[in-house]
């Protein structure tokens, strides 16, 4: 780039940020979404986690007590791992601006828009730096990537748009090593796109691999035969992986740490992830064209590819302009091909998203093929597209309009086959989308128009009437993008939050003491248009609970708290569904909070101790059954009998008096199956069948219907069904859709007296801690008298190795209790216990990135002082001659 030109090497990139943030907002302010209107986020995983994930670091930032350790993740569990992944973005520092925690959708919204501004930045700013030029066109280019399909699929997972920022400046990076040998560049914005986000920066470094491959081809495969690769290409490539590798160990200090603390999570896999499978149709065809996918198509959708039709015009342009070399379309064929063949094949594909399927949002790899789409488009506006031939002008978009039908016929054919032939084994949101008829009148009109005006004269009045068709044409797809999006609603939530938190606090006051909150809330629904479940309301308010949904919970919390009855859908998700008198007795439950339209209700738990207890050492060998036919009730009375020994049951098992042979027909796909039971002792009873059995949609008890969440049908938990005094005659009525309910149904009534007796037993010795939250630092404070130096305390806190527990000031070894718990020594009297949490690998983690980075340094170091040898003794060899 010429001197002359410095002073506006950032114009063009500013216009581009511009250009996107008029196109976002005004996105934004046609659907009306806060703060330009009443619309909020609420939606999807943004409203059942990201808002809450963000209330929660908005109320650390705001009370400086930042930690690494949140009871509020079920109950209890290491926090670095949803901050890697969810909240290290430096965006989320702008919730600072905004002190009220029910604005936080309002920060969203333009934090999105922010995100897509500065993607068309670094975009631009990329393609200034690797055509070493500066063009004003090229803030088109970059404002196309900033909004393009993967953008406008996956806006409101937000955490995704930061790699799109760092994609274009790592490459930029490459470019930079390829030709000046430097590779800080590149180290340092792989660093930066690692941290904000391991998941997608795993993938730019797959990515960047692709790429230097590509580029060393094409930059110097005319100067040696490509069987010299290697050989030539040995300093380049030997800089880029060594680089590379050391930049990821660079990042331990937040991935060892997050790595240590994933493996506790649910992450199996399946060798059928690991086959041959194509994952994809002729439907991606479709993708090239306007509005292919929105909403609805959000979970299971062809990959992402749209980059407007003056883009893919472009493209195609590129392998047929005579000025681009033969060897140069060669090389950029075999790189998009090969790049989209390892989307299409399954075993590629699963190595891409980290060996792992994705469970909805497909193909979140696909905005790479837009960034090489726009690459090659460039190179081919460039060129200037008049000089193609006559032909290639007609032909061009009549090959994109033949691809645009095939890809509507093909996404119908696709929706065929998977319908009559794979829907046994498809997923309830395994539906492929079907490109409507619009998309593709839309697509037809858009392609006409582009083309006119793009291999006609280049007159100035057509290139704007060009640049503002590709400008709406982007915002079209993107309007188009979020139809059938359930907004939610701003003006409920900001009222109903606000009510909400008041209670909340309240009831946390001031005291710091570490107890849990059972939260049947129903308020702050009535913001959402889609069925919210509650799930992650501990971390939207601020308090310690059992409900928890994210892919960092976890499994071994979950299984213990699913094998005493507690609801759970799937591995990332646990319900306070299925509490009973003993589990809140067991898991420091001290109140029961119930706020919807009908009543509000703050109730202290009779049963609650404390965090823990003084139990008997024949405690740590009670063995819970966790298989496939556990059962909830014998897990329970297995804990009552080990902490008050007792000849007849706690939980009775009621007489079942009459029971249905098969359904009565009430109304077409309706039947009803009544159970007479009569009750063996006074106190709640509970329902309890097997997952496969229990297909109802209704409960009805003496003919008064339960408040059941549709969401349990199918699923094993413990259903309260009410509270009966002995020997009560009880009628059941459960209501499904086909006429196959099993009588494979228990139901137990658990004995209140006898349950009473083991509290007022065991709250002589409990211990009710208080927590200590200052800024990365955890911990848990308390004590304990006990008269028994063989007794153990009970801890309702996960085992997690990163604890450490001290008694009387001196370490204690950590036991594990009831599977997922843990448990320490006591000695006779009093025993001050204070647990403090350490992350499990942050400290070796730290180190290992300080000497990486350091190592890195030296080998910069020495490849800069190798570089100017060489070529000092390149330019002395020169002067000589």
């Amino acid at each position: 780039m010429s001197n002359n030109k410095h002073y506006i090497k950032y114009l063009v990139p500013s216009i581009a940020f511009i250009i996107s943030f008029i196109l976002a907002s005004t996105i934004m302010i046609f659907e009306q979404v806060t703060p330009f209107g009443n619309h909020n986020l609420l939606l999807s995983d943004m409203g059942s986690q990201y808002i809450t994930f963000f209330s929660s670091l908005h109320h650390s930032l705001f009370t400086h007590s930042f930690q690494f350790y949140s009871f509020s993740q079920s109950l209890g569990a290491n926090f670095l791992p949803t901050v890697a992944y969810y909240l290290i973005s430096p965006f989320n520092l702008l919730f600072l601006l905004f002190p009220n925690t029910a604005d936080i959708p309002k920060a969203v919204t333009l934090i999105i828009i922010l995100k897509s501004s500065t993607i068309a930045f670094t975009m631009t700013y990329f393609l200034e730096n690797h055509f070493k030029k500066y063009d004003p066109w090229m803030a088109l280019f970059g404002t196309i990537f900033s909004l393009c399909g993967f953008v406008a699929l996956n806006y409101f997972n937000i955490m995704w748009l930061d790699a799109l920022i760092c994609l274009p400046l790592v490459i930029n990076g490459i470019d930079d090593l390829v030709s000046t040998g430097r590779t800080k560049r590149f180290f340092g914005w792989l660093f930066v796109s690692i941290l904000t986000n391991f998941y997608l920066g795993y993938m730019i470094c797959l990515f960047s691999v692709f790429y230097i491959v590509y580029i060393l081809i094409e930059t110097r495969s005319s100067l040696f035969p490509i069987q010299n690769f290697w050989k030539m290409n040995r300093s380049s490539l030997t800089k880029f992986f060594t680089s590379e590798f050391l930049c990821a160990l660079s990042t331990s200090f937040l991935l060892l740490p997050t790595v240590l603390g994933m493996l506790q999570t649910a992450k199996g896999g399946s060798w059928k992830n690991f086959t041959l499978a194509p994952q994809f149709g002729f439907e991606i065809l479709s993708q090239l064209g306007v509005g292919a996918s929105n909403y609805s198509s959000r979970l299971f959708h062809a990959p992402s590819i749209f980059s407007t039709t003056f883009v893919i015009l472009l493209t195609l342009c590129y392998f047929v302009h005579p000025q681009i070399k033969k060897t140069s379309k060669r090389n950029a064929a075999c790189f998009l091909i090969i790049f989209l063949l390892s989307m299409l094949i399954k075993l590629s594909n699963t190595i891409w998203h980290l060996g792992q399927q994705p469970a909805g949002f497909p193909f979140r790899n696909s905005f790479f093929v837009s960034f090489i789409l726009i690459v090659f488009a460039y190179q081919a506006w460039e060129k200037n597209p008049l000089r193609i031939s006559r032909f290639w002008k007609w032909m061009l978009p009549s090959m994109l309009i033949s691809t645009i039908i095939a890809g509507y016929f093909g996404s119908r054919l696709s929706s065929w086959i998977l319908h009559n032939y794979f829907s046994h084994s498809l997923r309830s949101y395994q539906v492929i989308h079907v490109t409507s008829l619009e998309s593709v009148i839309l697509s037809f009109l858009f392609i006409a128009a582009t083309s006119i005006l793009i291999f006609s004269t280049k007159k100035m009045y057509k290139k704007i009437l060009l640049l503002i068709i590709v400008l709406f044409e982007i915002t079209c797809n993107f309007l188009l993008a979020m139809n059938n999006t359930p907004f939610g609603n701003q003006v409920v939530y900001k009222k109903n939050f606000t009510y909400e938190s008041s209670k909340i606090n309240q009831i946390n006051g001031s005291t710091n003491c570490l107890f849990r909150v059972n939260n049947s809330n129903t308020l702050i629904n009535k913001a959402y248009h889609e069925k919210y479940y509650n799930y992650n309301d501990p971390m939207l308010f601020n308090f310690y609970g059992i409900n928890f949904y994210s892919s960092t919970l976890n499994n071994t919390t979950r299984k213990t708290l699913h094998a005493f009855g507690f609801f759970s859908k799937n591995v990332r998700r646990i319900s306070s569904i299925g509490l009973t008198p003993l589990t809140e007795f067991l898991f420091g439950v001290k109140y029961s909070f119930e706020l919807n339209n009908k009543q509000q209700d703050i109730a202290p738990n009779p049963s609650f101790v404390g965090i823990g207890f003084a139990v008997p050492t024949a405690f740590n060998r009670l063995k819970l059954n966790t298989g496939k036919k556990f059962s909830s009730i014998s897990n329970q009375e297995l804990v009552l009998q080990a902490l008050k020994k007792s000849k007849e049951p706690y939980f009775e098992k009621s007489k079942i008096l009459s029971s249905p042979k098969t359904g009565k027909t009430i109304s077409s796909n309706k039947y009803s199956y009544t159970y007479i039971v009569k009750t063996k002792a006074s106190g709640p009873m509970y329902s309890e069948w097997s997952a496969k059995y229990s297909r109802y949609n209704a409960i009805y008890i003496n003919g008064k219907r339960l408040s059941i969440d549709e969401d349990v049908s199918r699923h094993k938990y413990l259903q309260y069904l009410g509270t009966f005094s002995k020997n009560r005659k009880v009628e059941i009525n459960f209501v499904a859709k086909k006429n196959n309910l099993k009588n494979n149904l228990r139901i137990y009534s658990l004995n209140n007296t006898k349950f009473k007796k083991v509290v007022t037993h065991t709250r002589k010795s409990s211990f009710s801690p208080k927590i200590s939250t200052s800024f990365l630092h955890t911990q848990v404070t308390g004590t304990i008298k006990t008269t028994d130096s063989s007794k153990l305390l009970y801890l309702s806190i996960p085992y997690d190795k990163g604890w450490t527990i001290l008694r009387n000031d001196r370490k204690v070894p950590v036991k594990r209790s009831l599977k997922g718990m843990m448990s320490v020594k006591l000695t006779y009297g009093y025993n001050k216990i204070v647990l403090t949490y350490h992350v499990p690998g942050l400290k070796i983690g730290s180190i290992l990135s300080v000497f990486s980075f350091a190592f890195y340094c030296l080998l910069e170091l020495f490849w800069t002082y190798r570089r100017r040898h060489i070529l000092n003794k390149k330019t002395s060899h020169i002067s000589r001659n």
